[in-house]
């Protein structure tokens, strides 16, 4: 008979639904996405938003430093490896401790920055709700994001 493998328990994923506006428009728009935590939502979130309102202007390889950057703009204590690319970025691609005068060429930090500011121009966030299938009631989070605490196994 084989040795019984010991079954560890994926994490757990919850609910969390975005109410917001695009350019100031009188209707709001809503989202749910399933995640981990409530930085992957917004991490999700936001990397939903780039591809609805800049399809053309944004590169792939800048997709998910633009999502992170936006992240970082609700949570000024992440870090999370979900948004960063598995390769070292060219050197005339953004990096945060980059010590190098900016280029103008397409991956410069200052377009990076510019989408990532028009973005966050352009969206407005209403709401950020989680939901608890507990009590089957959403709860709101405020941003920006408080940090997440690690707990002891």
């Amino acid at each position: 008979m084989p040795p019984k493998k010991t079954k560890q328990k994926e994490p757990e994923l919850y609910e969390y639904r975005f109410s917001f506006k695009v350019d100031e428009r009188s209707t709001f728009g809503q989202r749910h996405y399933l995640a981990h935590n409530a930085r992957d939502a917004l991490g999700m979130f936001a990397y939903a938003m780039l591809k609805s309102l800049f399809d053309q202007k944004v590169s792939q390889d800048q997709e998910f430093i633009i999502a992170n950057e936006f992240v970082k703009i609700h949570d000024t204590t992440v870090r999370s490896p979900k948004f960063e690319l598995d390769d070292p970025l060219p050197s005339h691609s953004y990096k945060a401790t980059s010590d190098k005068p900016v280029s103008k060429s397409e991956d410069s930090p200052d377009k990076i920055k510019g989408v990532v500011e028009e973005m966050a121009q352009r969206l407005e966030i209403i709401k950020f709700e989680e939901f608890n299938r507990w009590s089957n009631r959403w709860y709101p989070l405020r941003l920006p994001l408080e940090e997440i605490k690690e707990e002891d196994a």
